[in-house]
């Protein structure tokens, strides 16, 4: 909103592995086409009920009430109607340029991930030495953990151990 451009940051791996990453972006894109369509719904709705107010301020018969507090011209109810599809159309363009922004980051996020999804092994492996889970498993599963938690809106704690020289352990 200030017109400052926020640095790149890049995406955490506490955010879990990029598929889900691009799963995220996908349901972005889509639920940002539904907006889209919403505007363009909006768009013909208000464009057919200005046509119809400015059509009706031909009819001067509407405008001969004078037991009212209030009296209005067919001229100011045209200029009435041409200012509030103006402001309509202010906001139209800055929705669509929004859109346009939010569409050109999420595929470009999108993109990201699918790049870096192709130096990632197979996330369900276990290490066939010791039998226990893969770090790109781990990944995963602390994604979904980070999801459900925002989606809960509820705290998430973490516990990692460091084991040193763990090789020797492995060898006895």
């Amino acid at each position: 909103m200030t017109g400052l451009r926020a640095a790149r940051q890049n995406p955490s791996p506490l955010g879990g592995l990029p598929v889900f990453r691009a799963q995220h972006v996908e349901s972005s894109l889509r639920q940002l086409g539904r907006q889209e369509w919403w505007l363009w719904l909006s768009a013909f709705f208000v464009t057919t009920l200005s046509a119809t107010a400015f059509a009706l301020t031909a009819f001067s018969s509407f405008f001969r009430h004078q037991v009212h507090f209030y009296e209005i011209r067919p001229d100011q109810a045209r200029w009435g109607v041409l200012s509030l599809l103006l402001v309509f159309n202010g906001w139209l363009v800055y929705r669509q340029w929004f859109f346009r922004r939010e569409r050109r980051h999420l595929t470009r996020a999108g993109a990201e991930g699918e790049a870096q999804l192709d130096q990632i092994s197979d996330p369900t492996s276990t290490d066939p030495a010791t039998g226990l889970f893969t770090r790109a498993f781990a990944e995963q599963q602390l994604g979904k953990e980070i999801a459900r938690a925002k989606r809960q809106n509820s705290a998430l704690s973490l516990a990692t151990i460091h084991l040193e020289e763990f090789d020797q352990l492995n060898q006895l």
